[in-house]
């Protein structure tokens, strides 16, 4: 096990840094912006909502909060599941989490409604921690402390991306806070299907499941991808 494991990481060195990992450092880093944007449009949505349907204090502080609650179970949940089930699946299954919760959160009739599709936002964010793990994991020794500190921007992209989407929607006496809500939730969606796409299984978490002949395949596309020729 130990062997192979040395193996995986010496391929993955000679892989060297290329559109394959291009690619997955594009999907990774828009997850991380709609972390940041499913965050930070609360600060914009909540005082809307609490105008549109008489909501007290408590009630705005509940909204604004429970996504944290929500990142906490996500967290607990989705991590240690990476671990078991492989990064792939609980990336898309975050990202999805993330989108469905956010377009019901842009449909929502009533508080009750809304404050659920907040917490599955939650649940969805605690769960970005596995697409920094998977860049980590293609990532080659020389490049991974470059790349994984790029990856920090998209959350800066992800900030000024709802600033911008709230000043063309939520201006004038009738803010459209229904398509601010679809908007900022855009980016994740493009996330899953990149994700999907583009990302697959780590090569690491394969030689640790005893799957080496996928993570072989794996390994081989990726080099097809950066230009090296494959025997």
């Amino acid at each position: 096990r130990e062997n192979d494991l040395i193996s995986v990481d010496n391929a993955i060195e000679r892989l060297g840094f290329g559109l394959f990992q291009t690619m997955i450092l594009i999907s990774c880093g828009l997850c991380f912006a709609a972390d940041a944007m499913q965050v930070i449009l609360l600060s914009f949505l909540a005082p809307i909502l609490q105008d549109e349907w008489n909501l007290s204090d408590q009630e705005t502080a509940t909204m604004t909060s429970i996504v944290f609650a929500g990142a906490m179970v996500g967290t607990l949940i989705l991590g240690p599941l990476a671990d078991r089930v492989g990064r792939r699946p609980v990336f898309c299954m975050a990202a999805s989490i993330i989108s469905i919760a956010g377009f019901g959160l842009a449909l929502s009739i009533n508080y009750e409604t809304a404050l659920l599709c907040i917490f599955f936002v939650g649940v969805g964010v605690g769960g970005l921690t596995v697409p920094f793990d998977v860049l980590a994991e293609f990532l080659p020794s020389e490049q991974r402390g470059t790349n994984l500190l790029l990856i920090e921007y998209f959350w800066t992209i992800g900030c000024l991306y709802v600033v911008a989407v709230a000043y063309m929607t939520l201006q004038g006496p009738q803010p459209e806070w229904r398509l601010f809500t679809g908007l900022c939730t855009l980016p994740c969606l493009l996330s899953l299907c990149m994700g999907y796409f583009c990302v697959p299984e780590s090569p690491r978490w394969l030689a640790s499941q005893d799957q080496l002949d996928i993570a072989m395949r794996i390994l081989r596309s990726a080099a097809k991808d950066n230009g090296h020729e494959v025997e």
